[in-house]
């Protein structure tokens, strides 16, 4: 993910938007489905990142959200080992 590029907001959907998704479940902000598609439990959960960043909580997750995230370090699709059990998706850090 590309944090200058990014721009998830309600109605996105893709690989960006799992991520995101699981980066906002591991840091304990969204309990929806990980289904790669952006409904209201993810644009609540956004905005809650958005407030504990100082951020104007608009509800987009874009450059400046991001940036400000540290999701490129912790959650990548590359580095992350993820298994699934009983339809749960398990993270290991």
């Amino acid at each position: 993910m590309k944090c200058e590029t990014i721009n998830i907001k309600a109605g996105s959907k893709g690989n960006d938007v799992l991520e995101v998704q699981t980066y906002l479940r591991a840091c304990k902000l969204y309990t929806g489905k990980l289904d790669s598609q952006c409904g209201p439990y993810m644009i609540k959960a956004i905005k809650t990142l958005q407030i504990k960043q100082d951020n104007t909580p608009d509800g987009v997750f874009g450059p400046k959200t991001c940036q400000k995230s540290d999701i490129p370090n912790k959650v990548t699709n590359k580095s992350l080992p993820v298994s699934k059990m009983g339809g749960l998706m398990l993270l290991s850090y």
